[in-house]
This record gives structure tokens, C-alpha cells and sequence, in this order.
């Protein structure tokens, strides 16, 4: 942790604007892509886009941990990380479906995520949580309040109109 988590601060730099795009227009962007049969799916692409940020982040760090000579350190966090996932969707995927399978794997990433980050707690003195990502997450909040709003004066009923909206937010 010596260049102080430098490279950290900006391996998000799309995942987060992503997730706040699938935030703003989740319906959208699911019948736009892939159809009228994937209306009402928008909640699972929200879930991807934070399993996208949670997976990108926790490889960075995981990776860090496996370069510093500690992969007994992912091995323990990528174990716990499975038995949540598979407990959650053996519990989950009767009641909630697709949703459930996916809150699951968010869940076992948080949790992965989580687990890697006490480690380096424990190993350097503090979890690794620069200043950078959360400007990125304010500009995200930001690009969301634009994205969300837009349909109300642009309506997204094609691919042209769908870039439209999200070149303003980009």
C-alpha cells in the first residue's frame, strides 16, 4: 500500500457510472436491448451493475493480496464468500427467482469484498477506501439525477433515443 492506493481510485472508472446507468433507466435498457420479453427485468440488471463494481474492486485488492505473498488470505474470504452464496441461494431461489440468485451473488461479493479488506486491516493498518472512489460515486449520483429525469422530456422507444439519454449522461 505504499503508492497509497492509487491505482484503486480508478479501476472503477466505468463501473460506477454503469451502475448508476442501470440505476436511473433499468427498464429501459433491458427491452431496448434485448426485447419486449425482458420488461420488468430492470432489478436484475441493477444487481449486476453493483456485482460489477463489488467484482472489480475486490479483484484489484484480492490480487494485491495473492502479489504480497497471501493467498491464504482470498482463499479464507473466497470460502466464505461461497458458502454465503450458496446458502443464500438455496434459501432464496424458491421465493425470489432470478432476483434472488443475483442478490445472492451481490452478497457473497459484499461479503468477499469485505473479508479482503479486514485482512489488509489487519496486515497495514487500515482497509484500502480512497478519496477517489467517492468523487466517483458523487458524479455518479449526479449523472443518475440527469439520466433519471430525462425520459420525462425524451422518451427512450428505440436505440437512437436510448443514446441519446445516455450520451447526456455520459
Amino acid at each position: 500500500l505504499g503508492g497509497k492506493d492509487m491505482a484503486i481510485q480508478y479501476v472503477g472508472i466505468l463501473a460506477i457510472p454503469m451502475m448508476f446507468g442501470s440505476l436511473a433507466i433499468p427498464n429501459a435498457l433491458m427491452v431496448t436491448i434485448f426485447g419486449p420479453t425482458f420488461a420488468g427485468t430492470g432489478s436484475v440488471l441493477i444487481g449486476l451493475g453493483i456485482y460489477h463494481i463489488l467484482n472489480t474492486y475486490d479483484t484489484v485488492i484480492s490480487s494485491f493480496i495473492d502479489g504480497i505473498d497471501r493467498p491464504d488470505y482470498t482463499t479464507k474470504a473466497t470460502t466464505l464468500a461461497l458458502l454465503a452464496r450458496v446458502g443464500l441461494i438455496i434459501t432464496s431461489i424458491s421465493q425470489f427467482g432470478i432476483i434472488g440468485i443475483v442478490a445472492s451473488v451481490v452478497i457473497s461479493h459484499a461479503i468477499h469484498l469485505g473479508v479482503v479488506q479486514y485482512f489488509l486491516l489487519s496486515h497495514f493498518g487500515h482497509a484500502v477506501f480512497p478519496l477517489g472512489i467517492i468523487i466517483q460515486v458523487i458524479s455518479g449520483a449526479v449523472m443518475w439525477t440527469v439520466v433519471a429525469n430525462l425520459p420525462t422530456v425524451i422518451e427512450i422507444t428505440n436505440w437512437f433515443s436510448l443514446i441519446v439519454v445516455v450520451g447526456i449522461g455520459a
